[in-house]
Parts: C-alpha cells; sequence; structure tokens
C-alpha cells in the first residue's frame, strides 16, 4: 500500500469507517436534526451545522491545493454562515456537501501515485481537524439532546 492509499484509508475511515480515535464523523452526525444542528447549548461555541459547513469547507480546501492551487482561505470562507432560518432540506444539504467534500478529497489523494511532504503534510492537517471537530460535534450532540458531556 502507498503512503497515498494509506492516507486515503484514513480519510475514509474518519469519514465513514472505524477511524482509530472513535466513532466517525458521518456516525456521529447520524440523527442530528436541523433543530438540534442549529441549536447553541454552550453560548460561545460553534454549533454543530456550523462546525459541518467548516469542515465541508476545509476539505473544500485541501482538495483545491492537491490541485496545484496556492494555499488560501476556503472560497465559502472559514466559517461559512448558516442559513438564516435552518430547515431539515437544508440540513441535509449542509452534510451532504461535507460528505461529497470528503470524498472528493479521498478520492484525489486515492488516484496520486505520491504525495509530496506538504501535501501529506496538508491532508494529514485535515485529518486532524476533523478529528478535532468530531470530537466538538460529538460533544455538543450530547447536550442538545439533554445528556451531560
Amino acid at each position: 500500500m502507498t503512503e497515498a492509499q494509506r492516507i486515503a484509508e484514513d480519510l475514509r475511515r474518519a469519514w465513514d469507517g472505524s477511524p482509530w480515535h472513535g466513532s466517525s464523523l458521518s456516525a456521529i452526525l447520524a440523527g442530528v436534526t436541523a433543530a438540534g444542528a442549529a441549536s447553541r447549548p454552550i453560548p460561545s461555541a460553534h454549533t454543530v451545522w456550523e462546525l459541518t459547513l467548516h469542515m465541508a469547507a476545509w476539505a473544500g480546501e485541501v482538495t483545491r491545493r492537491l490541485g496545484g492551487a496556492e494555499p488560501a482561505e476556503p472560497v465559502e470562507g472559514d466559517w461559512p454562515p448558516m442559513p438564516p432560518e435552518p430547515t431539515e432540506t437544508e440540513w441535509v444539504g449542509a452534510r451532504l456537501r461535507l460528505a461529497e467534500a470528503h470524498a472528493e478529497v479521498t478520492g484525489t489523494v486515492a488516484a496520486r501515485a505520491g504525495l509530496s511532504d506538504l501535501e501529506a503534510h496538508t491532508v494529514n492537517g485535515l485529518l486532524q481537524h476533523d478529528a478535532y471537530h468530531a470530537g466538538q460535534v460529538a460533544l455538543l450532540k450530547k447536550l442538545v439532546e439533554g445528556g451531560s458531556a
């Protein structure tokens, strides 16, 4: 297995498999409603919805960089805004954007014969970024569902 294939497998597992650190991001997001995703149980913290859009934006930015673009903030911004009146349809769309962004970056990495040191560092950074935010989402989900963190 090449390094690119190994990293692509790590990306796949982190999204919808069995990552070493716990539940996958898609498993953590399962069952979250639009109301739950938009709620802010910690006043100074981001919502599940904001975190979802943020992770999607950065996965897209990593794909862009792997395509040869200069590093920049995601086109959508670092923290894309939630819709003013969130609906279930828009929440499904936000989760779909994240799933598509992860599929795209995973496919891009898997299709490569190899990665430069900078590219491998960037993709590993995305894995760490998403693991960090997945933990935040898991805690927020517990708070929204009435459990304790």
